[in-house]
C-alpha cells in the first residue's frame, strides 16, 4: 500500500439535516443506508448487493451495512414505519380509485 492515502471509512457514509431528512446515505450517491439495509433484509448478501449496485464500490456497501448493524434497531424501525405507511397510502389510492356502484 505504499504510496496510497488510506481511505478515511468514516468518509463513506454521510448524513446532512437538508438531504434525506438526515437519514444517512452512501457517499457520493443518493442510495440511502436504509434501502441497502431493507436489501440485506430481504435476504441479499454483501456480495449480492454489490452485484445488484456495481456503480458503488463493495466498500461502500459494506459500509453501510456496518452502519445498519451500528444502528439497527432505527433502521428496522424506520423500514417498518415506511412499510405501514406504503400499505396505508396504497389502501387510500384503491378506495379513492374504486368504481362507484350505479343503483
Amino acid at each position: 500500500m505504499e504510496g496510497e492515502t488510506p481511505i478515511d471509512i468514516g468518509s463513506l457514509i454521510l448524513s446532512e439535516p437538508g438531504f434525506r431528512a438526515g437519514q444517512p446515505f452512501i457517499a457520493g450517491t443518493r442510495r440511502s443506508v436504509k434501502s441497502i439495509a431493507a436489501m440485506f433484509g430481504h435476504g441479499a448478501t454483501a456480495e449480492e448487493i454489490a452485484a445488484e449496485l456495481p456503480e458503488i464500490p463493495k466498500a461502500k456497501i459494506y459500509a453501510a451495512l456496518t452502519c445498519y448493524f451500528a444502528n439497527a434497531e432505527q433502521i428496522d424501525a424506520d423500514l417498518v414505519e415506511d412499510e405501514r405507511l406504503y400499505y396505508e397510502f396504497q389502501a387510500e389510492y384503491e378506495a379513492a380509485s374504486a368504481p362507484v356502484a350505479v343503483s
